[in-house]
């Protein structure tokens, strides 16, 4: 019997098993589980063929009182004694009987390691049974031809609990030694699935090279791809539109040479991306001692029960190379399989679905690490194309890339949980990330959008839409206005094509993380999708800063006239709260704030001369100014150098910001910049730059006071674009 070993990843559960020599019908069947030793902690079980599972299993707390999240996963090692020359040639499957517990659709993980021929291989299935045994294959085609011995097989359960028991039972693997190469599929496709409507949608799989591989759907649309000597194929298959109110139920089928795989309950819909970090990951039911489910999990839970919504689940995984494949299967939504589902995605997918405008299946693939930073999500040569982004992640990353954590090291999220969906055909993705860039700040908004980029271009399903949430208020523990500035670099990503910004300022836990109103954020994200992807008339956005201006002592501030519906208010009746207010000093006081009309009114008897203002321009503040939509109002400061000077692309777009290593402003313009030109606010010019610093511009505003001052800017086109900046 092995000694029972525990690793910092999980408790790691090994067992030994014996094998039969004995060859029938060209099959190898290990026997039984004989003899298991199972630990946790200090408490020790035995299970001795699994014949009761009311007493033996795998438990997932020990007797101490130590848990494990559902975002780890329990592992075991089937370990086979040294086997005679073993012959994969062709197709290999291992089966395995399995006792859950818990909700069906859990994922298992199947995988084996020839550590002598450096042969990996992994397969996922899911549980469809509850409280019976059920058993499992785990199909390996397609492993290049070789003989192997000493075969190792592991196995992961993905999302356990505390308490709960498994049992398995008769390990098996089927290795047909006469058997022929066949077509088999990557993880992302399979029955239940949502294809992405009205496109020429991308397929492909894996099949002997030379092997033609017919694909046929349903709905009377095929194609016919030969496979590679890489074994790769690939094709596209036209795709009708979805019609509101209807969900026909399809077959798509594949046929090659040696076998057929037909996929069943196929929809045709819009199929969206749902990625990010912990608030993503987010489940509907608690996830302990890191969130607390939704507000009232359990109604919501129940009511659950939306057929036509399907849902995929990445596994998490990081990588240090792109993988072709990934695990995961499609499910349809019910209060069976929701749980441990994304509860943002949910709430989106929900708000489209239950839309009569819109009212056609909705497809969501959660790719979402808790914990995760952007600079993990991006493409490593998209990072490396750019010196700030390359310098800031990439360079210092691969110094010494075992120094990081998975949901930190750079690129391997994209390579794990990304890379293998490209390029299935999609209408968007929405994202909700930041908390672990918090400290960012514009070099946020450079990352995300190099990020974007990378995957728009990979996708090559053109400019597709991004729909983000602004980061919730949180005691970060960090210097103000540090996490405020973050929030001001995610606004300015809706500089880039057919984004969109959900605002959390009022809906937030200050104490909380991971707050757990996620209802109004899917329900937000919605809205941009509605106004932007689905053409609807709506008011999708909270109040805009436009324009300030001084009155009476008091500053006017205007919104953009299409962020108002019908004009402001607030969502508890009280005055506007958390503005705050400065004059030439740049010294901000808190101030009293009035609705007057369609603006805002300004003032503190501390400032008599008021030129700037700030509003939620700090870590954690819970916002009550809203709009006739009850969408909050945008945070912003009329000082922002971070801000988007102009966004008439007649006009090219200018951005401002200061280097972090001196006392420089720097200068980038889409247009040709003839002169920088820095004046106080009574008109005197301060400082003037003739010449660019190669292709941009810098002004040197060491030798100049604190202060408020205007910065010009002289385009080539004749042009002078102004902003107000702060010398701090």
């Amino acid at each position: 019997m092995k000694t029972i070993m525990n690793t910092i990843a999980s408790f790691l559960i090994l067992i030994l098993l014996t094998v039969s020599t004995a060859f029938a019908q060209g099959s190898i069947t290990y026997t039984n589980f004989e003899d298991v030793n199972l630990a946790f902690g200090s408490f020790l079980t035995t299970i001795a063929k699994v014949p009761n599972p009311s007493k033996t299993g795998i438990n997932t707390s020990d007797n101490v009182g130590k848990t494990v999240s559902s975002s780890e996963s329990w592992e075991g090692i089937v370990n086979a004694v040294p086997l005679p020359k073993i012959d994969f040639t062709g197709r290999q499957v291992f089966k395995m009987k399995v006792f859950s517990p818990r909700l069906a659709n859990t994922l298992i993980k199947l995988e084996y390691s020839a550590d002598k021929a450096n042969v990996h291989k992994e397969v996922y299935c899911m549980t469809t049974k509850v409280g019976q045994w059920e058993e499992l294959s785990f199909d390996f085609s397609n492993t290049p031809s070789n003989v192997y011995d000493n075969i190792v097989v592991f196995f992961d359960i993905y999302g356990t609990t505390p308490n709960e028991n498994w049992y398995f039972d008769d390990l098996k693997l089927v290795s047909s030694l006469s058997a022929d190469p066949v077509v088999s599929l990557p993880g992302i496709f399979g029955s239940s699935m949502v294809l992405q409507q009205n496109m020429d949608v991308p397929v492909w799989g894996f099949a002997p090279p030379g092997d033609k591989v017919q694909v046929t759907g349903s709905w009377g649309e095929s194609f016919e791809a030969t496979a590679d000597a890489s074994w790769n194929w690939s094709g596209k298959i036209k795709t009708p539109a979805a019609i509101p109110g209807q969900a026909p139920q399809y077959t798509l089928t594949f046929t090659g040479t040696n076998n057929t795989i037909q996929l069943d309950n196929v929809l045709i819909g819009d199929v969206w991306i749902c990625s990010g970090q912990s608030n993503m990951e987010f489940t509907m039911t608690p996830n302990a001692p890191w969130t607390l489910g939704v507000n009232n999990y359990e109604s919501e839970i129940a009511n659950a029960n939306y057929p036509n919504i399907r849902l995929f689940k990445v596994p998490r995984k990081a990588s240090p190379i792109p993988a072709n494949n990934c695990g995961g299967a499609w499910n349809n939504c019910s209060p069976v399989t929701i749980p441990t589902f994304s509860a943002v995605a949910y709430y989106f997918g929900k708000e489209l679905y239950g839309d009569p405008n819109i009212n056609i299946p909705i497809g969501l693939i959660q790719s979402a690490y808790g914990g995760s930073a952007a600079q993990s999500w991006t493409r490593q040569d998209v990072l490396a194309s750019n010196a700030e982004l390359n310098n800031k992640y990439l360079a210092p990353y691969l110094l010494n890339p075992g120094s990081y954590t998975d949901e930190y090291k750079v690129s391997n999220l994209y390579n794990g949980m990304i890379a293998p969906l490209i390029p299935f055909g999609i209408r968007g993705a929405i994202w909700y990330q930041g908390e672990s860039n918090n400290s960012d700040r514009d070099m946020y908004r450079k990352l995300c959008a190099s990020m974007l980029e990378g995957w728009r271009t990979d996708w090559n399903q053109g400019d597709f839409p991004f729909y983000y949430v602004q980061v919730a208020p949180y005691t970060m523990g960090i210097p103000e206005p540090v996490y405020a500035e973050l929030r001001e670099a995610q606004f300015n990503m809706l500089s880039e094509t057919n984004t969109g910004m959900a605002v959390t300022m009022d809906i937030g836990e200050i104490d909380n993380i991971h707050p757990r109103n996620k209802l109004d954020v899917g329900k937000r994200l919605a809205l941009c999708a509605k106004a932007k992807t689905y053409g609807e008339n709506i008011i999708y956005s909270g109040p805009v800063y436009e324009s300030s201006s001084l009155e009476n002592g008091k500053m006017r501030i205007k919104f953009k006239p299409e962020t108002l519906g019908t004009g402001l208010a607030t969502n508890n009746g009280n005055a506007p709260a958390n503005f705050t207010i400065a004059g030439s000093n740049a010294i901000f006081y808190p101030a009293m704030a009035e609705i007057n009309g369609n603006d805002i009114l300004v003032s503190s008897t501390l400032v008599p001369n008021p030129s700037t203002v700030r509003y939620a321009f700090s870590n954690a503040v819970i916002t009550n100014l809203m709009n006739s939509g009850n969408l909050p109002a945008v945070p912003f400061r009329t000082d922002g150098i971070f801000l988007k000077i102009n966004e008439n692309s007649k006009f090219g777009r200018l951005e401002i910001f200061p280097n972090p290593f001196d006392s420089n402003l720097n200068i980038q313009s889409t247009n040709g910049v003839n002169m920088l030109e820095l004046t106080d606010l009574s008109g005197k010019v301060v400082l003037t730059e003739l010449k660019p610093k190669g292709k941009d511009w810098e002004m040197n505003t060491g030798k100049i006071k604190p202060g408020l001052y205007i910065l010009n800017v002289h385009n080539t086109n004749g042009k002078v674009t102004s902003v107000k900046v702060i010398k701090k």
